[in-house]
């Protein structure tokens, strides 16, 4: 909370106190105006703006009041991330000022705090209107953009705008009110008109219709009289259905008992069936039970055979040992001899093979020495193989991989003019489709055409594309570029006349080169180089370029230029730094210089820009992969080389070391030969002599041995025989009563499905009964239902049935009602039945008259309510806005006359005088005696003229309003001195000698000799990189210094 109170009096609302921090050109500054009349001057780009803007942010203003930039975050300094706007406003006397504070970020972000407590935008609204201040209201702010835009206000919009200044938004709205409700009421009115001219119509149809109602009325009567006898027709239809119901059901009775009677009837067969059936299965089984009995018999009997015969191979075998033991004993003389011819046959080969190969030892160690040869050509070639998979690797994975990756960067920044295109098509259809002409049709041209330049022009560095488009508008960049005039002729007629593309663009420029520039630009400030110097384009564009907007005379600089820019020779009238654009225009009237600053966007049309310089780059460093994939390539098919040689190596050295491994392996072999063939001989000659007699003794007790267990097999044999005889006799007497059973089960079923079908009947015909009964019962159903809608839902048997007298004199018959049924139908035709919708016509006419003889009467009624709503509003608002235009006209016809000239502002109703929406304030005013008034308007007035009829039309505002303060901004531009100064003075006079609100006029020069108060407070504004911060300033020093100071005389 402020320590300041308010104990001056001083209006709520008034600004005591404007801090800003990073806002636009402010790094931090706080200024302190007066109570009355603060004059805010300084040079055009010092920011005397900035307060206004800050003013209109701070209390909730949007940004199109400014009328600059669109977005909040555009009003953040450059390089900054947040932006601070803190006012402190008086209060009602007795009380501190309050702190509105708001902070600004990049993403258009805002924190809003009161007295540094946190609050939403909402609740600063409520606060700014407690306090009166209208920031959209051109009456109470003008922001400089706005100040032409005043006097562009229709009669309509002045009169809001100055009763929202003066009276408020109460009496806005009270006149918003009278305007919707007198439009409401003509409204109403309309609808009137056209109801009553609907009745008139309905009426006189009617009167037509009415002689044909009466004869149909009168055949109705007869039709309502059939429909009673068609009731009563379906009342005695569902009493005869109701009775074969009731015969149905005794039927369906019978059938049942019948149904039930074969169900006792079926049981006993069905448990029979069933018992068979669990017999059949306890059978089966038996008989599967026997069948694998009997298998498994038969498969011992077979082992059994299997044994004997086994036992007679033992005999036979015993016999063959005994004879082969004793043929054995008379040749073992023979076998030894055998044995030592082959003993002595192997030691020859072994000793031949030693002779012509060499001995094993000698043998071994030339093996040992080609296996280390092998392992060093191994250990080569894997270091030479190893090279290769690196070189191959660095050939696969960098350098082509590198290659591919800048031929692909290559292809995207040569793919540019296709980006282009696309955006071309994208922002200006028009001109893309005449591109396609052009590349189809370009033979009819003589001279050489140039597409748009958006599409040719390339920049040494992206950067430059933005500062291209911030200097060349769009309807250029779009255009096509010839270099004769007939050829852009020819163009322009085949695509604005015959293909009707309205929005191309063309202009000629002779194929020259462009200008060169006179001199390079300062480097000390920065420069880097002229626009023109950055752009790559055909000569016929650049020279287009330099002709239309001096590129060659425009430099680019960088961060060091924005920071010097105030030294920048006055000869360059343009230039940019690294992200604003600098322009300095001379006054052709008053010689005085004045600058702007624009903050540059990004580039949209050239936003894809071909980097010539990066292109070179790619282009160099492919040729040398390219250099650098032969050198790999060449060392690759060196190493292949030395892998052959070594691979035949390694082969010729592996073949005779397999060539020596046979015949060590031969040896080897023919040693273990011997020493089996020296083991057989010596066992041959060391084996002992057979005994014939314990041999024939040993053969005879194994055959008497083998003939006993033939016995005891063979009595087994016998019993196994026999229970398998046992066991088929059983199988045969299951299967004679399995034969038994399933005749049985045959019987069965044909008993079975004999009762099945009676049952079957029986259910059918129970079925087919109930069918019938639900069919009967649902017609009785159907036809009850059916006469109760049309019988006010009642049934005749009900008490309050609406037609029980009609059905009492009907016959009660079905033949006797048909009868009379007839003969009603036959009167009924006898009657001409004209058109059947005359009736439904009728009625309906007849309802709609009456509906809209309420209506009308409703919106009389209305009108009357709202003419009596428009007179009580009218009487409240009228008198005073009246009076406020005459007060205002009194106040303006005296400032006009005070600058010789005339003025007048009148209250304008238009035709009607309840039309409230053509009420207006018009200001009428004449600059000279000759001239007659006339009403202000920007094709009438000169801009000054204009300019002062703002200011004194806010002048003779200033004692009617009850706003805290009031700002306009460079009003008295375009002013010529007399007028200026006679305005300065009355602006003087209102706001300090009556003590009216707070005042701020923004102006960048005041004229001399103007006359001053005590109560006028003068702010001149020093914005500058090299001005010292504010708070350090000597303020007792300064005014010391500028009381001493004495203009020198002439």
């Amino acid at each position: 909370m402020s320590s300041v109170v308010n104990n001056n009096d001083v209006t709520p609302g008034c600004i005591y106190r404007i801090y800003l921090q990073n806002f636009v050109t402010y790094k931090e500054v706080e200024l302190y105006p007066g109570t009355s009349l603060n004059l805010i001057i300084g040079p055009n780009g010092t920011g005397k703006s900035t307060f206004l803007n800050a003013i209109i942010l701070g209390l909730c203003g949007k940004t199109s009041i400014i009328g600059r930039a669109e977005k909040v975050s555009d009003y953040i300094r450059t390089n900054c991330e947040t932006a601070t706007i803190e006012l402190e406003l008086y209060q009602e006397k007795g009380k501190n000022n309050v702190i509105i504070k708001r902070t600004i970020n990049l993403q258009d972000v805002s924190t809003w705090s009161i007295d540094n407590v946190a609050v939403s935008e909402k609740q600063v609204q409520e606060l700014i209107e407690k306090f009166n201040i209208q920031v959209d209201n051109l009456c109470q702010l003008l922001p400089q953009d706005k100040v032409h835009d005043f006097s562009d206000l229709n009669p309509k919009e002045l009169l809001k705008s100055t009763l929202s200044a003066v009276k408020g938004e109460d009496s806005v709205k009270k006149l918003d009110k009278l305007i919707e409700t007198s439009l409401e009421q003509e409204n109403l009115k309309k609808s009137v008109n056209q109801t009553v001219t609907q009745l008139s119509n309905l009426k006189s149809d009617n009167e037509r219709l009415r002689a044909k109602v009466e004869v149909m009325r009168k055949r109705n009567e007869f039709e309502d009289k059939i429909q009673i006898c068609e009731r009563k027709k379906m009342w005695l239809e569902s009493k005869e259905l109701k009775e074969q119901v009731s015969h149905h059901e005794s039927e369906n009775k019978n059938a049942i008992a019948a149904l039930k009677r074969c169900e006792n009837k079926l049981k006993p067969i069905q448990n029979s069936l069933e018992n068979d059936k669990r017999s059949i299965t306890v059978m089966e089984q038996q008989k599967l039970a026997t069948v694998r009995e009997i298998e498994n018999l038969k498969e011992l009997i077979k082992k059994t055979i299997e044994t004997q015969q086994s036992k007679e191979h033992v005999i036979r075998d015993a016999q063959l040992l005994y004879q082969e033991n004793i043929e054995r004993q008379n040749n073992k003389e023979h076998e030894l001899s055998e044995a030592k011819a082959k003993l002595e046959m192997l030691i020859n080969n072994k000793q031949t093979l030693e002779s012509r190969m060499g001995m094993e030892s000698d043998l071994q160690a030339e093996l040992q020495q080609l296996k280390q040869s092998i392992g060093k050509t191994t250990a080569t070639y894997d270091i030479a193989k190893k090279k290769k998979q690196q070189i191959e690797y660095e050939l696969l994975h960098t350098i082509e991989s590198q290659i591919k990756s800048c031929t692909k960067r290559l292809n995207t920044l040569r793919d540019v003019n296709n980006e282009r295109l696309r955006t071309l098509e994208r922002y200006h259809k028009d001109t893309y489709k005449a591109v396609e002409w052009l590349r189809e049709n370009g033979h009819l041209f003589k001279h050489p055409v140039y597409e748009p330049m958006m599409l040719l022009i390339n920049f040494t560095e992206p950067k430059y594309a933005r500062y291209l488009e911030a200097t060349v508008p769009m309807r250029d960049l779009v255009a096509f570029t010839f270099e004769c005039k007939d050829d852009m002729n020819r163009f322009l007629l085949a695509t604005r006349r015959e293909l009707g593309l309205r929005a191309v663009n063309a202009v000629c420029s002779r194929a020259a080169p462009p200008p060169a520039p006179r001199a390079p630009p300062p480097a000390h400030l920065g420069f880097r180089c002229y626009l023109a110097e950055a752009l790559r384009a055909p000569p016929a564009l650049l020279r287009y370029l330099c002709a239309g907007y001096g590129l060659h005379r425009i430099p680019v600089g960088d961060r060091h230029t924005y920071e010097h820019a105030d030294r920048v020779p006055p000869h360059i009238t343009c230039f940019f730094t690294e992200n604003h654009k600098f322009t300095v225009r001379t006054s052709a009237y008053s010689r005085e210089v004045s600058s702007s600053t624009f903050e540059l966007r990004p580039a949209r049309l050239l936003a894809n820009t071909l980097d010539v310089d990066q292109i070179t780059a790619l282009e160099a460093e492919l040729v040398k992969l390219e250099k650098l994939k032969k050198e790999k390539e060449s060392q690759l098919s060196n190493v292949q080389s030395q892998l052959t040689t070594l691979e035949a190596q390694e082969k010729e050295i592996n073949t005779a070391k397999i060539d020596i491994d046979n015949v060590i392996g031969k040896m080897v072999n023919l040693s273990a030969l011997i020493r089996l063939q020296e083991r057989k001989t010596n066992d041959i000659a060391n084996e002992r002599a057979v005994n014939t007699d314990h041999e024939r003794a040993l053969c005879k007790a194994k055959q008497k041995e083998a003939v006993l267990k033939q016995c005891r097999l063979h009595d087994e044999l016998q019993k196994i025989f026999k229970k398998l005889h046992q066991t088929v006799l059983k199988r045969k007497l299951i299967t004679i009563r399995l034969e038994k059973t399933r005749g049985n089960i045959n019987e069965y079923k044909s008993k079975l499905r004999k009762s099945e079908g009676e049952l079957t009947e029986n259910k059918e015909l129970v079925e087919s009964k109930e069918r019938e009964i639900k069919q009967l019962n649902l017609k009785v159903n159907e036809i009850l239902t059916k006469l109760k809608s049309i019988c006010n839902n009642k049934l005749p048997n009900d008490r309050d049935f609406p037609y029980t007298e009609q059905f009492k004199a009907l016959p009660s018959t079905l033949s006797q009602l048909q009868e009379h049924r007839s003969e009603l139908e036959t009167r009924m035709n006898a009657i001409n039945p004209g058109d059947a919708q005359a009736i439904k016509e009728y009625e309906a006419k007849e309802r709609q008259i009456a509906k809209l003889e309420n209506l009308e009467t409703n919106l009389n009624n209305q009108i009357i309510k709202l003419q009596n709503k428009i007179n009580q509003l009218k009487r409240q608002w009228l008198t005073d806005v009246e009076e406020l235009i005459n007060n205002i006209n009194i106040n303006f016809r005296e400032m006009f006359r005070r600058v010789d000239c005339a003025g007048e502002v009148k209250l304008e109703k238009g035709e009607k005088e309840d039309d409230f929406s053509a009420y207006g304030i018009g200001i009428w005013v004449k600059f000279r005696e000759r001239e007659e008034m006339m009403q202000l308007s920007r094709h009438t007035q000169s801009g000054g003229e204009r300019a002062l009829t703002t200011a004194l039309y806010l002048l003779a505002l200033q004692s009617l309003v009850a706003v805290p303060f009031r700002c306009v901004d460079e009003i008295n531009q375009g002013m010529d001195t007399v007028n200026e100064r006679k305005m300065i003075q009355l602006l003087v006079r209102e706001t300090t000698d009556l003590q009216n609100s707070q005042y701020f006029m923004l102006t960048p020069k005041l004229l001399p000799n103007l006359e001053y108060n005590e109560h006028i407070m003068v702010h001149t504004i020093m914005n500058g990189k090299e001005i010292m911060n504010y708070k350090d300033w000597n303020y007792s020093s300064f005014l010391k210094k500028a009381r001493s100071y004495r203009l020198p005389s002439k």
